[in-house]
C-alpha cells in the first residue's frame, strides 16, 4: 500500500514557512502527504474546529484504514481532538503522530498570565487549580494557587476600578486560535498515538517527555525523545532526524507503553 500521511497543520503557511518545507522532505522520502489548513478564526471552540478538519479528512480519496495523521504543535492539539471523534465512531486511524503536541503544565500557564489573556473560561481554571493542589505529578504551587484566588476574590468585590484592572482585549492575528487551545479540555485517546518530543519543549513543561498527555492517552504510547529545539526540529536541515523518526515508524511501527499512574 502506498505510504499516505494526512498532516494536520495548525497556523497558515505564510505564519510558518518551515512546516510546509518539512512536508516537502517527507514528501521526498516517498510519502503522499496531504497537508490540510482549516482557519479557526471562525470557529466556536476546539471541538468545533476539529470536526471542521474531519470533514476535509473525509473528503480525501483515501478509505478510514488508510488514515495515517501528523500535527506538530497547534496542529497535533487539533489531531488529538480528530482522534477522539473518530475512535468514538469505531474508526480508529491507522497512525497517529504528535510533534511537541502538548498540555502546557498549569503552573506554567499561570504564571505566563494565560488565564487572563485568552480569557480562559473558569471552569477550565479551577481544574487547573485544582490539579496543581491534588496531582502529585504536578510541582507543589499551593502559594501561586491561593494567591490567584485572593486576588480573583478581590476583583469579584469591586476593587478592580481602585486598582486599574482593564479587561484585557485579544491581541494579534490568532488569539482565537490560540483561546481554542489554551481553553480546551482534552479527551481520552483509546488508540495508539507516536510522541516526538523536542528536548526544548520538555524542558519548558517542567521535565514531562509526554508534555502533559500521559493522563489521555490510553491506547498505548511510542515515546520518541530527540536533542532539538521546538521550531528547529522542522526547520530544513534540522529537520532531518525528525522526518528519520516518522519514516521509520510508519513502515515498522515502535513498540507502545501504557501509563500507568491512573
Amino acid at each position: 500500500m502506498t505510504d499516505i500521511l494526512i498532516s494536520v497543520r495548525g497556523w497558515p503557511a505564510a505564519l510558518d514557512p518551515r512546516y510546509p518545507q518539512f512536508v516537502e522532505q517527507l514528501r521526498g522520502r516517498g510519502l503522499v502527504v496531504h497537508d490540510i489548513f482549516v482557519d479557526g478564526k471562525g470557529q466556536t471552540d476546539l471541538r468545533a474546529w476539529a470536526s471542521a478538519y474531519l470533514n476535509e479528512i473525509e473528503r480525501l480519496p483515501i478509505t478510514p484504514d488508510q488514515r495515517q495523521l501528523l500535527g506538530y504543535c497547534l496542529g497535533g492539539k487539533i489531531l488529538l481532538e480528530i482522534t477522539h471523534q473518530l475512535c468514538a465512531r469505531g474508526e480508529p486511524p491507522r497512525y497517529v503522530g504528535l510533534v511537541d503536541a502538548r498540555d502546557l503544565a498549569p503552573l506554567i500557564q499561570m504564571q505566563r498570565g494565560v488565564y487572563r489573556k485568552y480569557r480562559i473560561p473558569m471552569q477550565r481554571r479551577v481544574r487547573h487549580q485544582a490539579r496543581l493542589l491534588t496531582d502529585p505529578y504536578q510541582p507543589p504551587a499551593v502559594r501561586t494557587v491561593l494567591e490567584m484566588w485572593v486576588r480573583a476574590a478581590r476583583l469579584s468585590f469591586g476593587k478592580w476600578r481602585a486598582r486599574g484592572y482593564r479587561r484585557t482585549q485579544p491581541e494579534g492575528d490568532y488569539w482565537a486560535e490560540m483561546r481554542h487551545s489554551y481553553s480546551a479540555n482534552l479527551r481520552v485517546i483509546g488508540c495508539p498515538v507516536h510522541l516526538y518530543n523536542t528536548s526544548d519543549y520538555i524542558g519548558e513543561n517542567l521535565g514531562d517527555a509526554t508534555l502533559g498527555l500521559a493522563p489521555i492517552l490510553r491506547g498505548g504510547v511510542a515515546l520518541r525523545t530527540f536533542e532539538s529545539t521546538h521550531l528547529g526540529c522542522v526547520d530544513g536541515a534540522g529537520a532531518e532526524p525528525l522526518v528519520n523518526l516518522v519514516v521509520e515508524d510508519l513502515r515498522s511501527p515502535s513498540a507502545l507503553w501504557v501509563d500507568q499512574r491512573r
